[in-house]
Parts: C-alpha cells; sequence; structure tokens
C-alpha cells in the first residue's frame, strides 16, 4: 500500500514538473516573440508565437500577440481569425477587450462597418471605461451610417 502511493506521488511530483516546464517553454517563445515584435522583426514575432501555440494552442496572449503581428504585417484576415481566438481562449475581462478593441481595428480597415461596431460594442461591455473604444465605436456607426445613406440614395 506504501509503495503505491509512493508511486503516485511520484508520478504527480513528474507530471507537475513536466507541466511547469512546458509552460515554462511557452512563456519564452512568447517573450521571444515580444523581442521580435518590438524589434520590427514580424516574421521572427509570428514563428516564436507559433511555437508557443504548438505547445499550447489556446495560450490568450500568443494568440493576441500573433494577431498584433499578423496587423503590422496589414495581413488583416488572419489578425481577424486570431482577436477572434484570443476573445474566445480567455476569461479575462481585459483580455477580452482588448481582443474585441483590435478586432473592431481590423474591421475598420476593411471597411465592414457593422461588425466594427459590434466588435466595439463587446469591447465597450468588457471595459466601458475605455475612451478610446468609445471613440472608435461612434466613428464605426457614422460611418456605417453614411455608408447606409449612400446606398439607399442608389437604389
Amino acid at each position: 500500500m506504501m509503495q503505491k502511493q509512493l508511486y503516485l506521488f511520484g508520478f504527480f511530483i513528474f507530471f507537475s514538473l513536466f507541466l511547469t516546464a512546458q509552460e515554462g517553454e511557452v512563456i519564452n517563445h512568447i517573450f521571444e516573440g515580444n523581442e521580435q515584435a518590438q524589434a520590427e522583426v514580424f516574421d521572427e514575432a509570428e514563428m516564436a508565437y507559433r511555437r508557443a501555440l504548438s505547445k499550447e494552442p489556446e495560450k490568450p496572449e500568443a494568440l493576441y500577440n500573433l494577431g498584433n503581428t499578423h496587423y503590422q504585417e496589414q495581413d488583416f484576415e488572419e489578425a481577424k481569425q486570431r482577436y477572434f481566438q484570443t476573445q474566445k481562449a480567455t476569461e479575462n475581462k481585459s483580455s477580452k477587450h482588448h481582443a474585441f478593441h483590435n478586432l473592431g481595428n481590423v474591421l475598420m480597415k476593411q471597411k465592414d462597418y457593422a461588425k466594427a461596431v459590434e466588435a466595439y460594442k463587446n469591447a465597450l461591455r468588457n471595459n466601458h471605461q475605455d475612451e478610446e473604444t468609445r471613440y472608435n465605436y461612434a466613428l464605426a456607426k457614422e460611418l456605417l451610417e453614411k455608408k447606409q445613406d449612400q446606398q439607399q440614395n442608389q437604389d
């Protein structure tokens, strides 16, 4: 009986150390990606974030930072997917806010004002005090109304 408990305890310690080491690797890859992104070496940053995601596919920090890298490279479709994944993968209101805010920014670049309005609304639900998001929301709403008016005038 004692040997079985000792075996289970050893397994638990080994498994805990394995998870801790893997989490450390993920954090190191994210840190490396951040360093590369700050140096504006976006292809290297992307590879580092992808290495982190290969170890932990739902890591919100890696998803968000990868989205930022794609945004900087003006790959808006990829950025949009990463921000969407980020808001799904996190429970943290601040992280959700940032993901929705940046998703709104991508949608504005793509001139999809209706979806941008919704993204900014969701960002404000997670942080109603962010004035930049509030401004972007108002701008997206105004541009959507102008677009709808132009479409009505053409019909």
